[in-house]
């Protein structure tokens, strides 16, 4: 006698993606194949690239946002945190590219999406700085380095 009870892919999908989830494995291993619910798990393989698609864009942010704050900023006290937060998020991010390395063959593409992205955060934190927002705005969009360097494990600006 079969333990699990049939569930009904569109119901569940909606309301248990879990239990949907596990479902639609047993499905796929068991070669139920006319019982599974193609339209649903092909959306979920996208959603799942475009998962560390996601990841590398939030990780190149943060990469961003603290590599611009070291090279703007006057502060000395948070500098090494972000040294420290640009080093884990460049071995983060080296983690994703391995898992998926078409990734690393966009990583300019992501850098471009990311970069605006870092550049609002930095003018968030060097709120009071006025030296270091109007190099900020001066700097606009365009990012005032490459991805290459940005990646460079050795690369910290204004040390």
């Amino acid at each position: 006698m079969n333990k699990h009870v049939a569930i009904a892919p569109a119901a569940t999908y909606s309301t248990d993606l879990h239990a949907w989830s596990l479902e639609q494995a047993r499905l796929l291993r068991n070669r139920r194949f006319d019982r599974v619910d193609v339209a649903n798990i092909a959306e979920e393989i996208e959603d799942l690239a475009r998962s560390d698609e996601r990841e590398a864009v939030n990780r190149l942010k943060v990469i961003v946002e603290h590599l611009l704050k070291l090279m703007l900023s006057t502060a000395t006290e948070p500098r090494q945190g972000w040294r420290e937060s640009i080093a884990t998020q460049r071995d983060d991010l080296d983690v994703v590219f391995g898992r998926s390395p078409s990734l690393r063959a966009r990583r300019a593409e992501l850098y471009a999406e990311a970069w605006p992205r870092g550049v609002k955060l930095a003018r968030t934190g060097l709120r009071g700085e006025r030296a270091a927002l109007a190099e900020l705005a001066r700097l606009g969009l365009v990012p005032a380095f490459d991805i290459d360097i940005a990646l460079d494990d050795d690369f910290f600006p204004g040390d």
